[in-house]
C-alpha cells in the first residue's frame, strides 16, 4: 500500500509550484490580484486562494490566466504542468516524439 505521506507531500509540492508560479507571472505582468481577477471574471479572493495554495485551478481557469497574463507557450506549459495538467501542445509533442505518431 502506498505511503499516504508521499502522496500528500507530492501534492503539496505541486500546489506550491503552481501558487509561486502564478504569483511570479502576475507580478511580472505588473498586476494586482484585483486586476487579475477582473481579467479572469472572478473574485479577487479566488486569485488569493490560488496564490496561497488553498485552491487548485480548473483547466478553464488556466486558459483564462494564460490570456490575462499574456504567457508564452513555454510559460503556459509550465503553469499547466505545475497545476497537474498537460496542454494540448505538450500532448501533441508526446505523441509525436515518444510514441512515434504524427498528429493530424
Amino acid at each position: 500500500m502506498p505511503d499516504a505521506n508521499v502522496t500528500d507531500t507530492g501534492e503539496r509540492r505541486m500546489t506550491t509550484m503552481f501558487s509561486e508560479s502564478l504569483t511570479r507571472h502576475r507580478e511580472r505582468a505588473g498586476m494586482s490580484q484585483a486586476e487579475l481577477s477582473r481579467w479572469c471574471c472572478c473574485e479577487a479572493g479566488h486569485i488569493s486562494r490560488l496564490e496561497s495554495g488553498k485552491r487548485q485551478p480548473s483547466r478553464e481557469m488556466l486558459v483564462t490566466l494564460r490570456t490575462a497574463l499574456s504567457l508564452s507557450d513555454d510559460d503556459a506549459d509550465r503553469l499547466h504542468i505545475s497545476a497537474g495538467y498537460i496542454t494540448p501542445r505538450l500532448a501533441d509533442m508526446v505523441e509525436r516524439h515518444l510514441l512515434g505518431r504524427e498528429v493530424e
